[in-house]
């Protein structure tokens, strides 16, 4: 990945940071609760000559029982919210985490990053 586009994923993990959010592009990095920002496809470029890059954020509990996850996942969401405004519907989703196949409550947050253009 060239920095053109490496520098928004960084700057939406370090803007989640100073939420008090700990997030990664590297799921088996994350002490849950957390945030996981995974790359789901890119885009055409637009007229200001961005590409545009879909993402979701997992915001993941480490809590199996749905009911007991809601307390992390609405904290999560709050912080989350306080850097973002989510590109869609936010639903609830599991999450299958590396070395476990037990999948963890989570909410999949859309979100669009741009590259600076041309």
């Amino acid at each position: 990945m060239d920095t053109l586009t490496e520098a928004p994923f960084t700057d939406l993990l370090e803007a989640l940071a100073a939420a008090d959010v700990q997030a990664s592009m590297d799921p088996a990095d994350l002490n849950l609760p957390g945030a996981w920002l995974a790359l789901d496809q890119f885009r055409g470029v637009n007229v200001a000559g961005q590409l545009r890059m879909e993402c979701r954020l997992f915001l993941i509990s480490p809590e199996i029982d749905p009911l007991r996850a809601i307390g992390h996942l609405g904290e999560l969401h709050a912080k989350v919210l306080t850097v973002l405004t989510p590109d869609g519907p936010v639903v609830s989703q599991g999450v299958v985490m590396p070395g476990d196949p037990t999948p963890l409550p989570a909410l999949s947050v859309p979100v669009y990053l741009y590259t600076n253009g041309a």
